[in-house]
Parts: C-alpha cells; sequence; structure tokens
C-alpha cells in the first residue's frame, strides 16, 4: 500500500559531533547552525548534538552544546536576508545584547530575536535547549504593533508555552504530516498567550515605524510601483527618515526585492498554490517573468518552475545547507 504524504511522519534529521575527530567538531557545528549566526567556543572537548525537524512553516531544533556564545551582526544581515523570528528556550540562562539594550534570561524563560536586527549573547550551556524559527508575517499577525526584538517571555503562561515547545520537541519523530499545520496554528496561538502578558517598550519609536514600513511593503508586493517615494507618501513620513529605518536592511528597495522573492518563494512552496508563475510575476510585483527568474537562479541557483519541484522532496542527506535552505523559506 501506498503512504500518502499526509500519513507519513515529520522527517526528523539528527547530527552529533561524535561523529567527528574532536579538532574538526567546532567547526561542523558552526556549517551545521552557525551559517548566519557569529559563534563562539572553545574548541577543547567541544561536543554538539542537534536534533531538527521543519514543521509546516516553523523550524524546531532541539540541542545540547557545550558551551558557547551567539551573535548577529549587520553584515550577515545584509548578506543573507533571513527576516524571521527565533525563539530560544535555554535552561542554562545568559546575558544578552540587542537594540533593546543589555538583558538577562534567567533558566526556562524564553528570549526572541528579529533575525533583521543584531544581537548577541553572552556564553552559555546548552542542554536541552529549543530554538524555534517562526515566519514574520505569522509572529505579526499575533503581534502587529509590538517590537519583540530582544523581548524575554517569562511567568505562567510563557510557562505553558515553553513546556508545549518542550512536548514538540520530544515528539517529533512521531508526528505526522497531516498534524502539521494544526500544531504550527497551536504554537502560534500559544505564543499569541504568552505576548499578551508581555509589556513591550514602548519608546522604540523607529522600531515602530519600522514595522509599520515593512508591514506596508508586505501588503503592497504585487504594486510594481512600489518603492521609497511611494512609501513615505503613503506612511507620511520623509524619505529621509525611511532610509534610516532600513540601513540595516541594507537599503529598501533591498528589502523589497527580498519580500518579493521570499513571497513567490513561498507560493511556489505550497502545494497548494497552483497559480501559474505569470500570475505570481503580478501578484508580487516582479514587471516580468524574466524579472522573477534572474531573482530566483541569483537566490536559490534554479528556475521557479524547478524550485517548485524541489521544494516538494525532503533532502536526504541534511547539511548545513538544508537547514539553511530550511531558514531561507520562511525568511
Amino acid at each position: 500500500m501506498k503512504t500518502t504524504t499526509a500519513g507519513r511522519p515529520i522527517a526528523v534529521h539528527a547530527f552529533s559531533t561524535r561523529n567527528f575527530a574532536p579538532q574538526e567538531r567546532l567547526d561542523v557545528w558552526r556549517d551545521l547552525v552557525g551559517g548566519s549566526y557569529t559563534l563562539s567556543a572553545d574548541p577543547v572537548g567541544f561536543e554538539a548534538e542537534a536534533r531538527l525537524a521543519q514543521i509546516d512553516g516553523m523550524i524546531f531544533r532541539s540541542m545540547t552544546a557545550s558551551v558557547q556564545s551567539v551573535g548577529r551582526t549587520a553584515a550577515q544581515i545584509r548578506r543573507d536576508g533571513l527576516e524571521h523570528f527565533s525563539l530560544h528556550l535555554n535552561h542554562a540562562g545568559y546575558c544578552f545584547s540587542s537594540a533593546r539594550g543589555d538583558g538577562v534570561l534567567h533558566p526556562g524563560e524564553i528570549s526572541i530575536n528579529d533575525l533583521t536586527r543584531p544581537f548577541e549573547r553572552s556564553a552559555a550551556l546548552e542542554r536541552d535547549s529549543i530554538v524555534l524559527s517562526l515566519p514574520r508575517d505569522a509572529v505579526e499577525r499575533i503581534a502587529p504593533q509590538t517590537s519583540l526584538h530582544g523581548a524575554v517571555l517569562g511567568g505562567p503562561v510563557a510557562t505553558l508555552f515553553a513546556t508545549h515547545m518542550q512536548m514538540l520537541a520530544s515528539r517529533m519523530a512521531e508526528l505526522p504530516q497531516a498534524a502539521a499545520r494544526p500544531l504550527m496554528d497551536s504554537t502560534l496561538a500559544m505564543l499569541g498567550a504568552a505576548l499578551s502578558t508581555y509589556a513591550p517598550d514602548t519608546k522604540c519609536l523607529d522600531a515602530a515605524r519600522a514595522l509599520a514600513a515593512k508591514r506596508h511593503i508586505r501588503r503592497n508586493l504585487s504594486r510594481v510601483s512600489l518603492g521609497p517615494e511611494t512609501i513615505a507618501r503613503d506612511l507620511r513620513i520623509s524619505r529621509t527618515t525611511l532610509y534610516r529605518l532600513f540601513e540595516a536592511e541594507g537599503g529598501v528597495a533591498h528589502y523589497i526585492s527580498r519580500r518579493r522573492l521570499a513571497a513567490a518563494a513561498a507560493a511556489l512552496r505550497d502545494p497548494d498554490d497552483l497559480r501559474s508563475i505569470s500570475a505570481l510575476v503580478v501578484a508580487f510585483g516582479f514587471g516580468s517573468a524574466s524579472s522573477l527568474a534572474r531573482a530566483f537562479r541569483a537566490r536559490y541557483g534554479m528556475s521557479p518552475s524547478d524550485f517548485r519541484l524541489a521544494r516538494r522532496d525532503e533532502p536526504e542527506d541534511f547539511s548545513g545547507a538544508a537547514y539553511a535552505a530550511w531558514l531561507r523559506q520562511i525568511a
């Protein structure tokens, strides 16, 4: 009997540095998870293991690793274009620095990082830690007016959410593909409940303006004329202010191009989205099929049609490149 996609379990990929020589372990760990981060650790005695799974539009990574520090720079942000939110549940605790200022994550709390903004985390042990990557659009639907970068979730409701994350991570290999979308919906609902008790910093005017501008861009991708002049006019801010808000993104035009490409890639990944390539050109404001094709070849090394076919298959051999491809899919 043929097993349907919905009946198959969610693919879980396991990784351990124990399969490598001691002097290679830190480097191979960096290759797997550190491509979009600065990752520092003592190579002597370094060990790490991880389990990774893609559940609908979210990515789970549970891991245990030697003490390591993690950060993300403006240069990395410009280079890789990742835009999702990363939630980190850590049982050791650590100090961190972001645009929100310096802070402390206590054991069992959840930190949130916006990958379009730099951050730095002090060295900490990873013991059954969980990193949850969520699409920007999904998070901003439940927290539309909140700047979440550097936020720390604690308290009773956040503890329930942490338990939910732990249960998903521990049962990943048993979950059927058919449950992927409901599981993502329930995870977002739990995050929304945790955020309902979070008191954001209301002083970050620039952060709020940037959020509004990015939301406006995503809602108007079909407009070929979308650009700094039209955005500034629509939001009633000066172009100088708009340019400043998008400095870390590599500029307004660069951000628009990335969002168009990410939206088109999401549509091509979705097996229920049957729109033609020409329809996607119009829907996301590429102007022409050749513009869309050039963008895909530059980013993914393949045509939009080939991308649509390739996304339907799980990679047989999981690697840092495969994990990076997952993250680009939810950028």
